[in-house]
């Protein structure tokens, strides 16, 4: 089946048990995949590349899909589009070359606890991460997160409640071994290197007033990573990066304050986050 240039959604159920189909080529103009839209299709092997507008996959789009499936994952082309919440494989390593995570592709998957990702010619391959592409994941313990990634989306690990970590350049949650500091501690520095900060992963840091960003990177923050219990710390940023802080972190920002501040040997600006 070739799709013609001018479909942007395949419907729901629309090749369903088409179990003859080995072959589709659907155009980049395809925005959406229906609940259940080749499921059973048993014999299919192939769809080509990832179509480069796709934003959404229903569910069970490509279940039993068994020809296309590697160890309960489905790509197309260097795209993870979904996994299968029925395969046995508890650890599974990401195909090498894969390029992208689709918006919710491990979405609800209770089975996986480790995942990694394979790498190609020596090199990690992955730069973009969707939208609750791990949410709901909540025996999931470990990710190997590549430090190629360079796009990440909203809510990747909402509800992944078992997950202690996630790559060396992420944070999933603050914790102090420490009593007193758990108690006392009103500073963290957040440092260079460091490209995403997860959902809740603040949430615990109730008497925390100075977050310290060094680097020259603004790293992408997760809608409520910052979700504080107590009054609004202070962000002190590289002098010069205010503007992009405020971009990047708008969801966070209620007033922006441009005063240059020593700490230390170092210049910072700050400006203030505002929390409900």
């Amino acid at each position: 089946v070739e799709i013609n240039g001018d479909i942007t959604s395949i419907g729901n159920n629309a090749f369903k048990g088409c179990t003859s189909l080995k072959e589709i080529s659907l155009p980049n103009t395809i925005k959406r995949i229906g609940v259940s839209a080749f499921e059973d299709c048993s014999a299919l092997t192939t769809t080509g590349d990832a179509p480069t507008d796709l934003e959404e996959i229903g569910e069970k789009a490509f279940y039993g899909c068994s020809a296309l499936a590697k160890n309960g994952i489905i790509y197309m082309g260097t795209t993870l589009v979904a996994s299968n919440p029925l395969a046995t494989d508890s650890e599974i390593r990401v195909a090498k070359g894969t390029t992208k995570i689709l918006n919710k592709a491990f979405e609800n998957n209770t089975t996986i606890t480790t995942i990694d990702f394979a790498r190609d010619k020596g090199k990690h391959t992955l730069t973009t991460i969707g939208d609750e592409a791990f949410a709901g994941c909540t025996n999931l313990e470990s990710v190997e997160t590549p430090n190629t990634v360079t796009s990440w989306g909203e809510n990747i690990f909402k509800g992944c409640t078992s997950l202690v970590y996630a790559g060396e350049d992420v944070i999933i949650k603050i914790e102090y071994t420490d009593e007193d500091e758990a108690t006392d501690k009103e500073e963290y520095v957040i440092s260079e290197g460091i490209k995403y900060i997860a959902d809740n992963a603040f949430t615990s840091c109730t008497n925390i007033k100075r977050i310290i960003c060094e680097g020259e990177e603004v790293p992408t923050a997760a809608e409520n990573a910052f979700k504080f219990n107590v009054a609004t710390p202070n962000l002190y940023v590289t002098d010069g990066l205010e503007d992009e802080y405020a971009n990047n972190w708008k969801t966070f920002i209620g007033k922006i304050n441009t005063t240059n501040l020593t700490i230390g040997a170092s210049e910072y600006s700050t400006f203030a986050l505002n929390h409900s």
